[in-house]
């Protein structure tokens, strides 16, 4: 019978081709991802935190360095830049790579290309794995200058839209690695000047009460028995700026780092059982804008924010942005938003 000739039956078909269609697209509801080689390259949630690779963009500005994953969130069509993360492998004479300030050895531009790696089973463009439950995107770098060559899986949780998790390995042309250290990189971006540890916060202002210079303030790190833990045992410490309203300060000398966003808590989290006891986290400081004499309006902030831990394959962290107190993050109150909010 044909249904086309058959009112009922063609019915029942167009009513089974919508249930079909709805359960293909209730599968993918809230990701972001590159279905075309032409689209932007940005992974994450529609309403919560995504990751981008160069020369795409987060947010109302364009370009960037190269080098660096950008990481932001994704609320009602639009997305904003937090911090840029940059990777810097550690090799066992202690020589460290850079990934924003290298030259790629592919064509000597600086900053390292930040490849989407080949990953078992595809969907879609750029290699994504997509299921209802989660996103993957697997990225290569280019060899750094110490012979170091990483591999990082990015992958999204739906139950966790705040967060983004990198495991990271070496390929088998890597030489060895002591560290690989995943650095949030632009902490005065946002004027980030408050670290949230176990016992207490500290300052940049307390951290370096007197340094007015133009480079990077000095390394600060606290140790493991310093980190603070969640309700379910994971570690977690996190940054925010000591401004209600960041994007209300607008740098007139650097018009570039006008951060637009809503006020965020920042953190970086090691899940339960996956630390190792030389796990700590360092922070350094800057007074004035990368590569300027132009101070930072409200004094030093912090800039570079990670965690040391020495290097083992498939090591994870975890980044997370949320719209949410430090104590709300860290689960010591109720979280009422969050970047996906």
């Amino acid at each position: 019978m044909n249904p086309i000739k058959s009112p009922a039956r063609f019915v029942l078909l167009c009513f089974d081709f919508f249930l079909w269609a709805a359960s293909a697209e209730a599968a993918q509801p809230q990701w972001l991802f590159p279905r075309e080689a032409e689209d932007p390259k940005i992974w994450g949630f529609r309403n919560g935190i995504v990751l981008a690779t160069w020369p795409a963009w987060l947010g109302p500005s364009g370009g960037g360095p190269r080098g660096l994953l950008r990481v932001g969130y994704s609320r009602d069509g639009r997305t904003q830049l937090v911090n840029f993360i940059a990777i810097e492998p550690i090799d066992e004479r202690g020589r460290r790579g850079f990934s924003e300030l290298e030259r790629s050895p592919r064509d000597g531009g600086r900053g390292l290309i930040l490849a989407v790696a080949p990953t078992t089973g595809t969907a879609g463009a750029w290699r994504t794995l997509v299921t209802s439950s989660s996103l993957a995107v697997a990225f290569r770098t280019d060899r750094f200058a110490n012979g170091a060559m990483v591999k990082v899986l990015a992958r999204f949780q739906a139950d966790q839209p705040d967060e983004v998790e990198f495991a990271v390995s070496v390929t088998s042309e890597s030489v060895a690695l002591q560290y690989c250290i995943f650095t949030a990189t632009m902490g005065n971006y946002i004027r980030a000047r408050q670290l949230w540890l176990a016992d207490r916060k500290v300052t940049a202002g307390e951290l370096y009460p007197n340094y007015r210079g133009d480079g990077f303030a000095p390394d600060r790190f606290f140790d493991l028995d310093r980190l603070g833990r969640d309700g379910k045992g994971n570690i977690i410490v996190p940054l925010t700026s000591d401004e209600p309203n960041p994007a209300a300060t607008r740098p007139k000398a650097r018009f570039w780092w006008w951060y637009r966003g809503e006020p965020v808590t920042q953190y970086w989290k090691k899940p339960k059982g996956t630390w190792r006891d030389d796990l700590r986290v360092k922070v350094n400081g800057r007074y004035c804008y990368w590569q300027s004499r132009d101070p930072i309006p409200g004094g030093v902030a912090f800039e570079n924010f990670e965690l040391n831990e020495r290097y083992y394959s498939n090591q994870v962290f975890v980044f997370g942005i949320m719209r949410c107190s430090p104590q709300e993050v860290l689960g010591s109150t109720h979280c009422s938003g969050g970047a996906a909010k």
